[in-house]
């Protein structure tokens, strides 16, 4: 991230706030953290800050993202070949392949909203 200008007039951090904890549970903030696609500092921010915990919405876990975008990206693939197929021949692929394609593609997007 780009460093602040003298002249942007946003409130920095810099004072700190810190506490001591054991081995176990620092790591167990960060599992928490990173289950939460956030970084640690960021986490034990909003969990102290936050008047209600329902604030922290978790965001998508780093495996559960990557499977999404090789879902996605197959799909794609999909429709870039009935799209390179119809620019070559001329022709518009078979209607059930683009259904199938399209039905895929609505599946995909479904289970994002319900995320």
């Amino acid at each position: 991230m780009a460093r602040l200008k003298r002249s942007d007039r946003v409130e920095r951090r810099t004072a700190f706030m810190g506490t001591n904890v054991t081995p176990g549970e620092r790591e167990e903030a960060r599992r928490r953290a990173a289950n939460m696609g956030r970084r640690l500092s960021d986490f034990l921010r909003l969990m102290a800050l936050s008047d209600r915990l329902s604030e922290m919405q978790p965001k998508l876990p780093p495996e559960v993202g990557l499977k999404l975008a090789l879902e996605l990206a197959r799909i794609g693939t999909n429709l870039n070949q009935l799209s390179h197929h119809a620019n070559l021949t001329g022709a518009m692929p078979e209607r059930v392949a683009l259904h199938a394609t399209l039905d895929e593609i609505v599946k995909a997007t479904e289970a994002l909203t319900r995320l």
